[in-house]
């Protein structure tokens, strides 16, 4: 009873030397006020962090955001799994985040990484002394998987990945407590526990790794079946039964995963349906060289810290963890070195892609297209942190014979001198740090240490120094490696004051683009484009030129509004009103027509409004019913643009203007002597917004005049600008006439927002003058409803993708509402099986109790 007493606290006290270490390393190197470095790099504060302040701001406006109205023209929140809506801990930090501004979500985000990381060094800790492996070797495990290269640089940018990296070892260590079990219940029990934290891995948001871990976890159980057959399992019969009993496992453990996170699999299903991510995607790494560069340079990637000099590719923990692997042929537990070597291989081999063997299965496993293999480098590092604790009790371990012990300092030295010349050659000078020779130095020490405490022995005091040792070295490698990584284009570019305010809810009636329009979810402002990996690619194909692309990831500004009319053509409002409708599909982004009295849809049935011919349609996006204002008159002096002009003045500037509340378009009558492009530009005064036009690509007209039209932004004051950026030699543009007109049947002025928040909108229409239809600007996905006067009615499909409603003349209410029926099926499946499967490990472990004891895996 006192020997288990004191190696409890001996547990506790290595615990808390964990959870040090990885604070000294967390606060050290990523917190820095100062520099906007707790902010994270890259994706972590221009995409994972503003779809999380938009959510931590309507949970506590009291509404569960499943929907996102300001992106992409709408976009089911709660389906996209990087959102992380229905992931405990993410949820936890969401309704913590009181009062919530946008630092607070990015200060909240960091200390969630920050507890997963504590998880994911725990849980090492707890797998490794599972496999009874010393307290020194098991920190040492700890540390080496929670403070590895690609563990600690994926913290301050791709930070999505820590949901499946920090339980992994959970679920093979509860996966191991299940293929050892002696007695039925027992297993279930642990079986159905590895199911919920493989549920937890789902929910982290992760595609790539949630398949990874699930592949990770099949391929441990088969490895695991193979390596530890008994003698009493080598009859035909009971060896088919063990077989079978540990390849049913993951597959237990994978059907209660999905069943716990079908909140989020259940939707995410439906969205993978309607986007370019399934089936087809971007060209991934493919093959060793791609992945890794020259052969030679793969065992340099592995012992130089920072491995690969691009953010993706190969990175392990450096030169003393590759090292202490070296050594796990020493430990006298040759089976369970067997089992992490085999996993490491498979993950190494998954790391790099086609046409390597496992790289090929895994991707036929996946149920969609992964990218960028090599980020399996984050789950392999978990292997090689195990074989790097087998490899500190194999060096410390106490032998009598001389001749063994020679044995062993031959072979340490071999490792060493191998391991330290890779090194030597990879940072001489290092390729892309100036970075001292104390990593050289470190890891030097660390092999005399591990030579001396062969003869020495000494364990405790070794045991302490090695994972000092392998601190150091991560801590001098990372104070250059993720200052480099974290380049000032990388981060946050402005003071952090800036993010301090909080941000009120109020949609308004109108919505523009924005180069990087993910940052617009801290202002709560809608846009039109966005960066999403996984969208509708009807959306998609209506915003931007890019639809025969297979996968696109982002939507840019210019897409919308300067490579075809639709942006300010009819994307810009939420609502409009349309008194005709054409049956077929919406023309080309490069074709005007008049959208304040057209809808294009498609096999509507029978309506009260007129339909009209397509051919019928003026090519103008006003109506013949318009208001001119004309800003250069025909008589005064011709405006000229030509070749001789300087830069600066190959622009022309035209004085603001006041615009009435409806849609307006610019009208330019030019003539050329040659093929050029023009590039009008809408500022809105008084504020910082601007908006390009439609690109005109304008043809030699021979000297006669022409006209051309661009849709202009509601904005109340506009400023001007046209601007051509290359005129050929000799080439002339000349402006003879410019004006502004207004579409006077424009009927906005009837449409009073009631409201409009994340999954709904209340619209009134006053005084009708005839049957209308009412289009709501925000995609028509499944789970949306609509209400006419509280009875509901159905959505028609206006122009290729939004949601229409036939509206009768006079005084109504108009309300949309989403009620995702997969959402609410896959929240009550998930709680279900997390109460019931509770429920049954309960009950299981009780009459387990005293069924019998686990089998240890300690043989040679």
């Amino acid at each position: 009873m006192k020997e288990k007493t004191v190696d409890r606290l001996i547990s506790l006290t290595q615990c808390v030397i964990i959870a040090g270490a990885i604070l000294f390393i967390f606060w050290w190197v990523v917190i820095d006020p100062e520099d906007n470095r707790s902010l994270g790099m890259g994706d972590a504060w221009t995409y994972y962090a503003p779809a999380l302040h938009y959510m931590d701001h309507r949970i506590h406006d009291g509404e569960f955001p499943l929907w996102n109205p300001l992106s992409f023209c709408g976009h089911p929140f709660a389906a996209d799994p990087q959102h992380l809506v229905f992931y405990p801990p993410n949820l936890i930090r969401s309704l913590l985040s009181f009062d919530p501004t946008p630092l607070k979500t990015l200060r909240g985000v960091a200390w969630m990484v920050f507890f997963h990381l504590l998880v994911q060094g725990f849980s090492t800790f707890f797998l490794a002394r599972s496999h009874k492996l010393s307290h020194g070797a098991s920190v040492t495990a700890a540390l080496i998987y929670t403070l590895s290269a690609v563990s600690v640089s994926r913290c301050i940018g791709h930070w999505i990945f820590i949901g499946a990296t920090a339980w992994t070892p959970l679920l093979l260590l509860v996966a191991r407590k299940a293929l050892i079990a002696d007695g039925l219940r027992q297993r279930a029990a642990y079986t159905l526990g590895a199911g919920l934290v493989y549920g937890l891995i789902v929910l982290g948001g992760a595609p790539h790794l949630i398949v990874l871990t699930g592949f990770t976890l099949g391929c441990y159980c088969a490895v695991h079946a193979v390596l530890f057959v008994e003698k009493k399992h080598l009859r035909p019969l009971a060896l088919g039964k063990r077989l079978a009993g540990h390849l049913a496992a993951p597959m237990v453990v994978a059907l209660v995963g999905a069943l716990a996170s079908a909140a989020l699999l259940l939707p995410l299903t439906e969205l993978t349906k309607y986007s370019n991510r399934a089936g087809t995607a971007e060209k991934a790494e493919q093959g060793l060289k791609e992945a890794v560069g020259k052969y030679g340079d793969l065992f340099e990637q592995l012992a130089v810290y920072p491995g690969n000099e691009h953010y993706e590719g190969i990175k392990a923990a450096g030169a003393g963890c590759l090292f202490l692997a070296f050594l796990a042929i020493l430990h006298r537990k040759k089976r369970v070195a067997v089992l992490y070597l085999a996993l490491l291989l498979i993950l190494f081999d998954c790391s790099m892609g086609e046409p390597l063997l496992f790289g090929r299965l895994l991707k036929w496993v996946s149920p969609y297209a992964m990218t960028a293999p090599s980020r399996a480098m984050l789950i392999a590092c978990l292997p090689l942190a195990l074989l790097a604790g087998l490899g500190v009790d194999g060096a410390l371990a106490k032998i009598q014979s001389r001749r063994w012990k020679l044995a062993r300092a031959v072979w340490i030295v071999s490792a060493a001198v191998l391991v330290l010349s890779v090194l030597i050659q990879g940072v001489s000078p290092h390729s892309y740090l100036d970075i001292s020779k104390i990593v050289v130095v470190i890891p030097a020490v660390l092999c005399i240490v591990v030579l001396a405490a062969g003869w020495f022995h000494e364990p405790v005091i070794w045991a302490a120094l090695i994972p000092l040792l392998l601190l150091g070295e991560a801590a001098v490698w990372n104070k250059e490696y993720l200052p480099y990584l974290m380049q000032r284009g990388h981060i946050y570019p402005s003071n952090q004051s800036a993010l301090a305010k909080h941000r009120e809810w109020s949609m308004p009636r109108e919505r523009g683009v924005d180069h990087q329009p993910n940052l617009k979810l801290y202002d709560l402002t809608p846009v039109m484009n966005a960066y999403l990996p996984l969208h509708d690619r009807s959306v998609c194909d209506v915003l931007s030129p890019w639809s025969k692309m297979p996968f696109v990831r982002a939507v840019f500004d210019y897409n919308v509004t300067a490579d075809g009319y639709r942006g300010h053509q009819f994307l810009k409002r939420f609502f409009w009103l349309s008194k005709q409708y054409v049956d077929g599909e919406l023309p080309g982004r490069k074709t005007l027509f008049p959208a304040t009295t057209t809808i294009f849809l498609k096999n509507p049935g029978n309506l009260s409004v007129p339909r009209v011919p397509a051919e019928s349609l003026q090519r103008s996006s006003v109506s013949e019913n318009t208001n001119k204002t004309v800003l250069l008159p025909r008589g005064d002096k011709t405006l000229t643009l030509d070749d001789k002009s300087k830069e600066e003045k190959r622009v022309l500037n035209l004085q603001p203007f006041n615009l009435p509340d409806m849609h307006c378009a610019l009208g330019l009558v030019i003539s050329t002597n040659s093929k050029m492009t023009l590039q009008p530009v809408f500022g809105k005064v008084g504020t910082s917004r601007v908006e390009v036009g439609k690109t005109l690509t304008l043809p030699d007209t021979h000297g006669r005049e022409a006209f051309v039209e661009v849709p202009i932004p509601d904005f109340n004051k506009v400023k001007v600008i046209i601007r051509s950026e290359s005129i050929p030699e000799g080439g002339r543009i000349e402006f003879h006439e410019i004006s502004v007109a207004c579409d006077l049947d424009d009927e906005n002025k009837l449409i009073e927002v009631l409201s409009h928040t994340s999954n709904s909108a209340e619209i009134k229409l006053n005084n009708l003058p005839g049957p209308r239809l009412l289009t709501f600007m925000d995609a028509d996905y499944p789970g949306w409803q609509a209400y006419l006067d509280g009875e509901r009615v159905p959505i028609l499909k206006g122009n290729n993708v939004f949601k229409t409603v036939e509206v009768p003349p006079g005084t109504h209410t108009v309300a949309f509402k989403f009620r995702p029926g997969r959402t609410y099926a896959g929240i009550t499946i998930s709680i279900s099986t997390v109460l019931l499967v509770c429920a049954a490990m309960l009950l299981l472990s009780k009459r387990a109790s005293g069924d019998g004891n686990e089998i240890e895996d300690n043989t040679r």
